[in-house]
């Protein structure tokens, strides 16, 4: 019965995308990224489309937990939205950074590369998407 169920719930959110980009692609991209290390785990991934990525992101009901610092904050809500992506589409360019910001100090979230080699962070805690020089963010790690 839940086979059944989460194979309903993948062929709905089946994200069809024909634009890759490989490992070196997306190093490059993340190069204006000064002093930020990045780890570009496939040699090739897709691209999401931002359209595609807000309707996914209904999925994402940790963003209903409540932040509970030092036991549930930013980074389990990074890796819980980050291993929902794994799960059903591992092969995306889709990916948690961890960043510095003058308003909030070390802070983890959700990031990816749409279709236009654009990249994007996303605020796994309400499913926020916003691009990098909307916000004070710097990153100091890139994990893809």
């Amino acid at each position: 019965m839940i086979r059944q169920i989460w194979n309903k719930i993948i062929k709905y959110f089946t994200i069809n995308t024909d634009c890759y980009a490989s490992n070196k692609d997306l190093a490059n991209l993340f190069k204006k990224f000064n002093g930020c290390s990045v780890y570009v785990t496939d040699k090739r991934s897709r691209l999401i489309p931002e359209s595609e990525l807000k309707r996914v992101l209904s999925l994402n009901l940790f963003s209903l937990r409540k932040w509970r610092k030092e036991v549930h904050d930013c980074d389990n809500f990074a890796y819980a939205l980050k291993g929902l992506f794994a799960e059903l589409y591992g092969d995306f360019a889709f990916g948690i950074v961890f960043v510095n910001s003058k308003k909030m100090g070390k802070h983890a979230l959700n990031c990816f590369v749409d279709e236009f080699m654009k990249f994007h962070f996303i605020e796994p805690q309400n499913n926020n998407i916003f691009k990098p020089d909307e916000c004070d963010y710097k990153p100091y790690l890139i994990v893809v």
